[in-house]
């Protein structure tokens, strides 16, 4: 082996590091950028997740107090204890409290369809099945009367009916609460 085929190995060997460093650096500049699109990508996916999040959160924290307020309001129209003020009449208590549950299935009503398409349709069902249920206990407060048969009976069932919706609406609403953590 000659010094003419050691420097032909050399100029080889050198070019070879040449490239593979050449290599190296275009290898790190492309990933630098490929972590930085996803790193980016990321950020974007985590703020929209946020917000979402934030947005369902604070509709369902709305939705709840309504439901309560709701359920609160159709217990009141045929409570079984009933506390009577005197200079009342019976139109005018029926009327007062009609205006409470109405007052209550506006409100409640109004964050139901006005944001349906900020949260899931299984807590939309639970909604409207809740504000069924209250129309119907309404309807039965103004067409019967007290001496009606099962006018007691009904009252009973719709309350527990009711209890039962809202129990499911927080089942759904803590559901997909903890789901989106």
């Amino acid at each position: 082996m000659d010094f003419k085929n050691i420097l032909e190995i050399g100029k080889i060997s050198g070019i070879s590091v040449i490239f593979s460093g050449l290599f190296t650096i275009f290898l790190k500049f492309y990933m630098d950028r490929k972590i930085e699109k996803l790193r980016t990508q990321y950020k974007k996916e985590y703020h929209v997740h946020e917000l979402s999040f934030n947005k369902k959160f604070e509709i369902y924290q709305e939705l709840w107090a309504k439901a309560i307020n709701i359920q609160m309001a159709a217990a009141q129209l045929r409570p079984r204890a009933d506390h009577l003020n005197p200079s009342e009449t019976k139109e005018e208590r029926k009327e007062s409290r009609l205006k409470i549950v109405d007052k209550a299935i506006k409100e409640f009503r109004d964050i139901v369809y006005n944001k349906t398409p900020f949260y899931e349709q299984e807590i939309f069902d639970a909604a409207e099945e809740i504000l069924k249920i209250v129309d119907k206990e309404g309807l039965e407060y103004i067409d019967y009367s007290p001496r009606s048969k099962g006018y007691w009976l009904n009252a009973k069932n719709n309350k527990k009916e009711i209890e039962n919706l809202i129990d499911k609406l927080c089942a759904e609403i803590r559901k997909r609460i903890y789901s989106d953590i």
